[in-house]
């Protein structure tokens, strides 16, 4: 089975199950650098990931390498996580992962995820990769295209359920450090 959400959202969203025999996917291009990341929510767009009441942070390592021309990848070290990719344009880097099922527990509907990071490799003096900074943004989009109000839980009369809020954005500000 593969994992349902590849970066922040693991912790913040009850993602899959693991496989007998989890496999570690390969880091393509040459390793810049791996990088103890955290993040720290700056915009909660969904209220499941608000900071009174939901994943306010996170953290994650993850290994940045680059490709053959403008390519990047930043793979994350967890069995079973996709690398995202993208372009650079020197230590600038944008990636973007695939759309990936995901579920929310205040979410009585199917959603999908998609994660991108925008950011940048810092270097020290001697050009050896010191750091990361940047942000990580989880899009959550309806698996149905519906208007999300499938999406809130029927907890019945006078049971506050929590609130989806889907289709939402969220963004974390990013920093990595070696």
């Amino acid at each position: 089975m593969r994992r349902a959400a590849p970066l922040a959202l693991a912790a913040a969203l009850a993602a899959g199950a693991a496989c007998d025999q989890p496999r570690t996917v390969p880091c393509p291009g040459d390793r810049v650098g791996s990088f103890r990341f955290h993040g720290t929510l700056v915009d909660g767009g969904c209220p499941f990931l608000a900071p009174d009441g939901g994943q306010a942070a996170l953290d994650f390592v993850a290994t940045v390498a680059y490709g053959e021309g403008d390519a990047v990848a930043l793979c994350v070290d967890r069995a079973d996580a996709a690398p995202l990719a993208g372009t650079r344009q020197g230590d600038a880097v944008t990636l973007q992962g695939a759309q990936q099922p995901a579920t929310a527990p205040p979410c009585a509907c199917a959603l999908d995820v998609v994660e991108r990071v925008d950011g940048q490799v810092l270097r020290g003096d001697g050009g050896a990769a010191t750091g990361f900074a940047g942000a990580l943004t989880n899009t959550l989009t309806l698996v149905d295209g519906g208007s999300g109000v499938s999406c809130e839980p029927d907890a019945g009369p006078g049971v506050d359920a929590g609130v989806c809020g889907a289709p939402c954005t969220a963004r974390w500000q990013l920093t990595g450090t070696p």
